[in-house]
């Protein structure tokens, strides 16, 4: 038999490594835009499914790595390990076996030359190591230089186990000069390339996906931070703009209520008033959730806001027909959405808990407590003989004290006002008991703020009642106002009877047990207790509740913050 020559034998070589290459390139560019493929490095544990996929892909490959050979006298330069290695490397220990066997079982039948059973029984084994070798491939930082490596390793594996198993020896030795050259460059640069091409493609995907998080967490808490404001129709403005700075290629962004534009943000270049008329001549309501729609020279999103059929909108993203959403910007505008339809809903129960703080003011404006008025006239009776003068004030200040009480319409009033309105109520009581009772007020003098009306005279009423008059030599409540930061402090202190550590905790609870006869006085405080603590949640949030601190049979103190404004 003729031996090669040695230009014959370079041009094989290079024909070998050329058409070997150019066809992994194309396979690789196929493969790399599958989502299964983009994650293969660093899956640990594949589903069945996708086992039998790689096992199926890979072995497809390995099959036709030994056609696209180019047969010499005793075997084939061929590219068949790439496959197996590759399959095994990614797979692991199942599929590289898999995959081996497949491959080489095939290869041990078809084509037959002078070494196709060593052939396939060495491509069996290559499938198994590689498998074996996948997790600590995996763990690698930089995989396509490993490749390469285990790829010329293997072939270098290949031509020792044919040299010692395929029979003659003089053919072996002929084949291995023959295939040994091509095969040992082609193989392992076509591993490095096969494994380098994935492994960019996965990090540009993290790169990606990193970025899709920023801008998500950069968009989202721009939102948030606007929404702190509520959502009308400033914020919604501002909404708009984010959403068109923060997504590329917008050419205008805007949110739609039936019959109108409720904001709109364009683009440089575009005139609002064009996009105005554009946006009217649509009719963007024709279906209740409609996500892509290519319309007029515009390829729009549109997501519904709020789906309320009462105050329905739409929040919608148009870009140059020529331009695509991403699957990133279009959950990015799903949550927004979300988003804004949980501030909505926030809104609804902010403004109903307002509208039930102030139909309470009502109740208590319009409550008369007939003990209160009996025990004043009675007062006021006794005075009438012995201090016409003093009776006189007191009528001034009753009359003070319900013309406030029933007559005031505003939900939010002076602090001025208040401090007038405490000061009729706890001088009629000063008359009733004497020198039992003392008031000192601790109030500086530039305060000037609006709180909600009736908020500080319920404490003051708990204070006498259940703190200072209990003890049979009286006490002292104090009222007093301090500025604190952005806020104002409002506090009432009475050296009075204390509240016990159990009561304490339950005071301003409203899953509190039914009162029996006994302790009804009590259940009251509790009460008007839980109606300043409610009213205030609702006006300021959670910062402003009431706060409860007392030491029995010493002194409690009531306070609350609030901001110090007039609006």
């Amino acid at each position: 038999m003729l031996e090669l020559s040695i230009l014959d034998s370079a041009r094989v070589e290079i024909q070998q490594l050329w058409l070997g290459t150019s066809l992994f390139l194309v396979i690789i560019m196929l493969l790399s835009k599958m989502r299964f493929f983009n994650t293969a490095l660093v899956e640990k544990n594949y589903t069945t499914k996708n086992k039998l996929i790689l096992i199926a892909i890979f072995s497809v490959i390995g099959i036709l790595g030994t056609y696209w050979g180019i047969r010499t006298q005793y075997g084939i330069i061929n590219t068949r390990a790439v496959g197996v290695v590759v399959g095994g490397l990614l797979g692991g220990p199942v599929v590289g076996s898999a995959i081996g066997t497949i491959v080489g079982v095939h290869r041990i039948f078809a084509p037959i030359t002078l070494s196709s059973f060593e052939s396939g029984m060495i491509t069996i084994i290559q499938g198994i190591l590689a498998g074996f070798l996948s997790n600590w491939f995996k763990q690698q930082k930089k995989m396509w230089p490993y490749a390469f490596a285990l790829g010329f390793l293997f072939e270098a594996l290949h031509m020792v186990l044919l040299l010692l198993f395929a029979k003659p020896y003089a053919h072996a030795v002929s084949l291995v000069k023959a295939i040994a050259p091509s095969m040992l460059l082609t193989n392992p640069v076509a591993t490095a390339l096969f494994v380098g091409v994935i492994e960019d493609n996965y990090r540009r995907q993290e790169r990606y996906k990193a970025e899709a998080a920023q801008t998500s967490f950069r968009t989202m808490n721009l939102v948030i931070n606007v929404l702190q404001e509520g959502y009308n129709p400033k914020t919604i403005r501002s909404i708009v703009d984010i959403v068109l700075e923060s997504t590329a290629g917008v050419s205008w962004a805007a949110i739609l209520a039936p019959g109108k534009i409720v904001a709109l943000s364009c683009a440089d270049g575009l005139e609002q008033d064009k996009i105005r008329q554009y946006i009217n001549k649509k009719n963007y309501y024709y279906g209740s959730t409609i996500e892509k729609n290519i319309l007029g020279s515009y390829n729009t999103a549109i997501f519904p806001v709020y789906k309320d059929s009462d105050n329905r909108q739409l929040l919608v993203i148009s870009k140059d027909i020529n331009e695509d959403f991403s699957n990133f910007e279009m959950e990015l505008f799903r949550g927004l959405c979300s988003l804004l339809q949980i501030q909505l809903e926030i809104n609804t129960l902010k403004e109903q808990a307002v509208l039930l703080s102030e139909a309470e003011v009502k109740v208590l404006q319009a409550q008369i407590n007939p003990h209160f008025l009996f025990n004043a006239l009675n007062t006021i009776s006794y005075y009438c003989r012995s201090n016409p003068e003093k009776a006189k004030d007191l009528i001034i200040y009753l009359a003070e004290y319900y013309r406030h009480s029933l007559n005031n319409e505003s939900v939010f009033i002076n602090f001025k006002q208040e401090i007038r309105h405490i000061q009729a109520y706890v001088n009629i009581e000063m008359a009733r008991f004497g020198d039992r009772l003392k008031i000192n007020y601790n109030i500086p003098e530039f305060l000037d703020f609006n709180l909600p009306c009736l908020i500080l005279q319920p404490l003051v009423e708990n204070a006498i009642k259940h703190g200072v008059l209990p003890r049979e030599s009286g006490g002292t409540v104090e009222i007093g106002a301090a500025p604190h930061g952005q806020n104002v402090r409002l506090y009432v202190y009475d050296n009075g009877v204390g509240i016990p550590k159990e009561k304490l905790s339950r005071l301003l609870l409203e899953d509190e047990p039914a009162a029996t006869d006994g302790d009804e006085a009590e259940q009251r405080k509790s009460v008007g207790l839980q109606n300043v603590h409610k009213r205030l949640l609702a006006y300021y949030g959670e910062k402003s509740g009431l706060q409860i601190t007392s030491s029995e049979n010493a002194w409690t103190m009531v306070f609350f913050e609030i901001p110090l404004t007039r609006s």
